[in-house]
C-alpha cells in the first residue's frame, strides 16, 4: 500500500514543485542550486518534518 501523505519527502517534494514551477530554468546549474536552495528552505524554514511528526506519530503512539 502507498500512502505519499504518511511518506515525509513526499511532503518535501510537493513544496520543492510548487516553488520550483515558477522559475524559467536558464541552465543545470540554475535546476541545481533553485533545487538545493529550495530543499534547505522546505527542510528548515517550514519544519515539515516537525509538522508531519505531530500530525502522524502522534496518532500511531
Amino acid at each position: 500500500m502507498y500512502s505519499p501523505h504518511l511518506n515525509p519527502i513526499e511532503q518535501i517534494w510537493r513544496q520543492m514543485k510548487r516553488e520550483i514551477k515558477h522559475h524559467y530554468l536558464e541552465s543545470r546549474e540554475f535546476l541545481q542550486e533553485l533545487t538545493i536552495k529550495t530543499y534547505k528552505e522546505s527542510i528548515y524554514e517550514t519544519k515539515v518534518h516537525d509538522k508531519w511528526l505531530e500530525t502522524f506519530i502522534t496518532k500511531v503512539w
